[in-house]
C-alpha cells in the first residue's frame, strides 16, 4: 500500500473514532464539563494504547523508524521508548 493510502486510511480511522465519541456524547446529552473530562479520558486511553501498538509493532520486526513515522515522532525518541521492547524473532 502506498504511503498516502496508508495515510488516508489512518485519517479515515481517526476521523470515524472522534466522530463515534462525539455521537455518544451529544446522545448522552453531556455539558462542557462532561465532554472535557471525556475528550481527556479519550487521549489518556488514546497515549496508553498507542503506545501499546507501537511495543507490540516493535516487538513484531517494525523498525523504529516505522513506527515513528506512525507516532509522528522521531526515529532516536522511537527507539528510546522502546529499546526494551523485545523482538519476537530474537525471544
Amino acid at each position: 500500500m502506498t504511503k498516502q493510502r496508508v495515510g488516508e486510511r489512518r485519517d479515515t480511522l481517526w476521523q470515524t473514532a472522534v466522530l463515534d465519541v462525539l455521537r455518544l456524547l451529544v446522545r448522552s446529552g453531556a455539558d462542557h464539563l462532561d465532554a472535557s473530562a471525556t475528550w481527556s479520558a479519550v487521549a489518556a486511553e488514546a497515549s496508553r494504547r498507542a503506545n501499546e501498538r507501537a511495543a507490540l509493532a516493535i516487538a513484531d520486526g517494525d523498525s523504529y523508524a516505522e513506527v515513528a513515522r506512525a507516532l509522528g515522532i522521531s526515529r532516536q525518541a522511537a527507539a528510546k521508548r522502546y529499546r526494551a521492547t523485545p523482538r519476537l524473532d530474537e525471544t
